[in-house]
């Protein structure tokens, strides 16, 4: 069934016979059936639609060196999905043409004074591993996910640069469809050349400058202005086209301007020669210039001039700190590196047997065996192997060092300790400790994953605790405990478990005569977790996933909480109930059919000094539902102060489906002094399976620290709440990157120098407690309670169009000859992508020591309690109603028309203005309407326009009928 499922490719067959299998699989004894049957298993949920990661991090600053103009140590990235090319050196010289030509074009648009150069990194993808990749290196600190410009085989998809932030602030990185490398003089046409292509989004990557068009249908960045209905463009010369429900040759019709499915439709004759059009604005059309302050459109409600204060490019370009290391030059050579993508390491610590009992730990040639196809995985894989052993109670010593090296298997089975007469048992805080002092394990994000066969002996001897996991945790170093025992120990060490991720493998079921059945059977399956773990890079699969403390609980009282959980995700639920009042009585309470029952009485938790640690495995129960409760009551004593962290350890391979990135608008490289950027804005991107999560379906808050250089606290701010609605900070609606900017309530002013740190993220379910089955695209979009009623109708009048080709959001994308291929809309995501079939119920994560700390290069000031963005969007939708009402009478003449005459012509050229209009034809008269309507005069003007529009109106109907 399983291999019929893998064939059919059916994610729901698949994922119904993962949990069928897995709801079983510890009831099971292990024989060499089972082995069978979990090879089976690890092979269908290979397939890539059940193997579900986690990918927490932050957006790191950019490398890239600006010297003299001349911008260098750029890194190009592979997307991972994306086949390998038939020839190297082909491929090397298509990417170094393609950057050159973007070289010239930012050259020639900067006036000489901006170019690339210097060598280039190109991360390819680790599974390129054919011969004429064998001499490709393998870079430790870059990585495809954070490279400044991607490379994509997505071939309906046009270039694009992840940019939600502010004006000035850079953007995170250029997207590139690979079929744009080698482009047709007919893509040039349509598109542009590659190198003004390259430098438009350069633009947007660098200095943090917005798009130069509107989109149809967009209430704030609108696709035209002014009663002469003028194109929301940039150009030297007037466009000439025609509004057309399609710009496709030889198809649509007249159609209302403005309206969402209204394009302007330039005409196929416009030349660059005749437009002399923006880079920023449409690139097929333009002479390789940004508008400056001579030719700027002012007027236009782009999102340059909304964002940007009404500012050109060229004036932005120009205020940018990098202009202070610019001068005029020629363009110079580019040299291409390639590197593989750094792979996660794998770091083998073993305890030195002690002589007469060497059963009690696991055969260490086996587990090398069984562990040897995931060592030499791939080419570039690092390994390394140290032992260990006690020299008294609180001293220890390492020993049989391997160094994290490839291809060195033979080494490491060289170096397996022998038996010994043992004296002590020793710290395994101690030794990791000192294995963090001796092993260079530091800043490296790809992740190291520590085998680390142990036993209960050594776990109940050791003292490890919360803060060595969080050592471990901030390090990207996962451990797997190795258990020969069928029971083990997990309770003294229960804060380090959950603290630091880690993961543990133990014997399954005993003999006849009580002895552990196939001590070796952690062996077996931890080839499968060394598997996932290189592969997936640093895999979140033990989560925190909610955290609660300083929680009093009186005498005879209780705490009591509910999360829900996905059944077919975790695999096993762990708590940890500490107490900071020893003299009080606590006893655990868990959910058993509706029922609450002693963890004791059930064997799921236990009593250690001041701590509860409570266990529960999916499969104990038949039927343990989503619905995880606890409850905590005080017996006797005083009153306790305790603190509460759940977590869940998921399947193999199988993670919480979340994939979150943190950035802020700080710490990412020079930002232009605008004043509309002078905010600290922190965001986060969240996705489930690649698809979108919208605001009515999650929270997400964080905890932020700011500290000056002396590490003097500054302000702490707790539980900031990040939206994705559009207002504030948040540039754009349901593009699923929440963003907050300092709130009313935690604000200060900061000094350049001041470092940031995100201390904790959480996110979680609005229904987290309630249940919820799947949404649907638009029911998640109307799901009620969150969302003020005018902005569901606002949303559901934006659901009905789709389009040709998926761009991924929160994005910048290029603006072509045909405007029906920009993603609509800028101010909000009018289709998101949620196309998903499972339960979005059950959302709780809990991130912490994962982001690196930045320092902020300008002095951040206490935000205004007003935005200029609320003003304009206002002003807008009051002018577009009069727009509207004269439009009308325009799409209700022209459809009468219709009958005798063509579409081309009844319609005229339109000559938008887009250079010449002056503040007259572009301030709304809804502002002057508004004036008069204040004094009895100005009320009787309008009454006698407003009767006289409606009996036009009226007459129109009259004649059409």
């Amino acid at each position: 069934s399983l291999l019929s499922c893998r064939e059919t490719q059916h994610l729901d067959c698949v994922t119904v016979v993962v949990w069928c299998f897995s709801a079983t699989f510890n009831s099971l004894h292990f024989t060499e059936n089972t082995t069978t049957v979990l090879a089976i298993y690890m092979a269908a949920v290979k397939w890539k639609g059940v193997v579900l990661l986690v990918l927490c991090c932050c957006a790191s600053a950019s490398n890239i060196k600006l010297n003299q103009g001349v911008y260098s140590n750029i890194v190009v990235g592979v997307q991972s999905d994306t086949d390998p090319p038939e020839d190297i050196n082909t491929f090397k010289n298509q990417i170094k043409e393609f950057l050159k030509t973007g070289s010239e074009a930012l050259n020639y648009a900067t006036t000489g004074k901006a170019s690339f150069g210097g060598n280039v990194t190109v991360v390819v993808p680790r599974t390129w591993s054919s011969s004429q990749f064998a001499g490709v290196g393998s870079s430790e600190s870059l990585s495809i996910r954070s490279s400044d410009i991607l490379l994509h085989g997505e071939a309906d998809a046009l270039p694009d640069t992840l940019q939600v932030e502010q004006c000035g602030v850079p953007g995170r990185q250029i997207r590139v469809p690979l079929n744009f490398l080698s482009m047709t003089e007919e893509d040039e046409q349509h598109y542009g050349t590659a190198g003004m292509i390259l430098t438009h989004e350069w633009a947007h990557l660098r200095y943090g400058a917005q798009d130069e068009h509107g989109f149809s249908g967009d209430p704030v960045y609108a696709s035209l202005y002014g009663q002469n209905k003028n194109v929301t463009s940039c150009s030297a010369q007037p466009l000439k086209g025609q509004w057309k429900s399609s710009c496709v040759e030889g198809s649509g019709w007249g159609c209302t301007p403005g309206n969402a499915e209204c394009y302007f439709c330039i005409y196929k004759t416009s030349t660059p020669a005749d437009t002399q059009a923006s880079l920023a604005y449409l690139p097929a059309l333009s002479t390789g210039k940004f508008c400056d302050g001579t030719n700027h459109n002012r007027e236009a409600p782009s999102p340059q001039n909304i964002l940007c204060g009404k500012i050109s490019v060229t004036e932005l370009i120009a205020s940018h700190p990098d202009t202070d290391n610019m001068v005029e030059h020629d363009v110079g050579d580019l040299n291409i590196i390639l590197e593989e993508e750094a792979l996660p390491r794998i770091l083998i610590l073993l305890d030195t047997p002690c002589t007469g009992s060497e059963d009690s730990l696991l055969d260490y040639s086996i587990l090398l065996a069984e562990i040897q196809s995931s060592l030499t995985l791939y080419k570039n894989q690092q390994n390394a192997m140290l032992s260990y052993r006690a020299l008294s109670d609180d001293q220890i010593e390492l020993y049989n060092k391997v160094d994290f090296a490839a291809d060195n298997y033979d080494s490491l089975a060289s170096k397996l300790p022998a038996a010994e007469n043992c004296s002590s048992i020793p710290d395994l805080s101690l030794v990791l400790t000192e294995v963090l002092a001796t092993l260079p394990l530091d800043d490296y994000t790809p992740g190291t994953l520590i085998v680390m066969p142990v036993t209960n002996d050594l776990m109940e001897a050791s003292k490890l605790d919360q803060t060595v996991g969080d050592e471990l945790h901030k390090r990207h170093i996962k451990p797997l405990l190795l258990f020969a025992e069928s029971d083990p120990s997990l309770a003294p060490a229960g804060p380090f478990i959950q603290h630091s991720g880690a993961r543990f493998i133990y014997s399954n079921g005993t003999n006849s005569n009580g002895t552990d059945a196939h001590s070796n059977y952690a062996a077996y399956l931890a080839n499968s977790e060394l598997e996932y773990f290189i592969s997936n890079t640093f895999m979140n699969d033990h989560p925190i996933v909610f955290r609660e403390s300083g929680i009093k609980i009186d005498q005879g009282g209780k705490y009591e909480k509910t999360l829900l959980y996905q059944p077919n995700v975790a695999q096993h639920l762990v708590a940890v109930v500490k107490s900071e009042t020893p003299e009080a009585t606590l006893k655990l309470l868990f959910n058993k059919n509706s029922v609450q029952k002693d963890c004791l009485e059930y064997g799921l938790c236990t009593y250690v000094d001041d701590m509860i640690f409570f266990r529960q495995t999916i499969s104990t129960f038949l039927s343990p539902g989503e619905y995880w409760t606890l409850t905590v009551e005080n017996v006797k004593g005083p009153t306790a102060t305790v603190s509460v962290t759940w977590s869940e350890v998921n399947f193999i391979g199988i993670s919480e489906e979340l994939d979150v990135q943190i950035w802020s608008s700080e710490g990412r490289g020079p930002i232009a002094p605008i004043a509309k950027n002078s905010q600290f804005v922190l965001y986060a991107s969240v996705l489930n399976y690649g698809y979108q999560i919208l605001s009515t379906r999650i929270h997400v808050y964080a905890d932020v620290l700011i500290e000056d250089e002396d590490g003097e606290t500054l302000l702490k701010c707790e539980h900031l709440e990040l939206l994705d609605n559009g207002n504030g900070m948040d540039t754009r609606r349901d593009d699923s990157v929440y963003s907050v900017g300092f709130a009313e309530d935690c604000a200060a002013e900061l000094e350049a120098g001041s470092v940031v740190t995100v201390t904790a993220v959480f996110i979680n379910s609005y229904d987290s407690i309630e249940g919820g089955e799947s949404l649907s695209a638009k029911q998640q979009r109307l799901s009620g309670a969150e969302k003020p009623l005018e902005e569901q109708k606002q949303l559901a009048s934006h659901v009905t169009k789709t389009r040709s080709r998926s761009l991924a959001k929160g994005s910048s994308g290029l603006y072509t000859m045909d405007p029906m291929e920009t993603e609509c809309c800028g101010s909000f995501v009018d289709d998101p992508n949620l196309d998903f079939t499972h339960r979005i119920s059950g959302f709780n994560v809990y991130l912490w020591n994962v982001f690196d700390s930045f320092k902020i290069s300008r002095k951040i000031e206490i935000p205004p309690t007003t935005t200029t963005t609320a003003t304009i969007t206002t002003t807008n939708a009051a002018s577009t109603t009069l727009d509207e009402a004269s439009t009308t009478i325009d799409a209700a003449s022209t459809t009468t028309n219709a009958a005798s005459t063509t579409l081309d012509e009844a319609s005229t050229t339109i000559e938008a203005a887009s250079t010449t209009t002056n503040a007259k034809t572009t301030t709304p008269s809804v502002i002057t309407t508004s004036e008069k309507s204040t004094t009895p005069d100005g009320a009787s003007t309008l009454s006698i326009v407003s009767l006289w529009l409606l009996g036009a109106v009226v007459l129109l109907q009259l004649t059409i009928s």
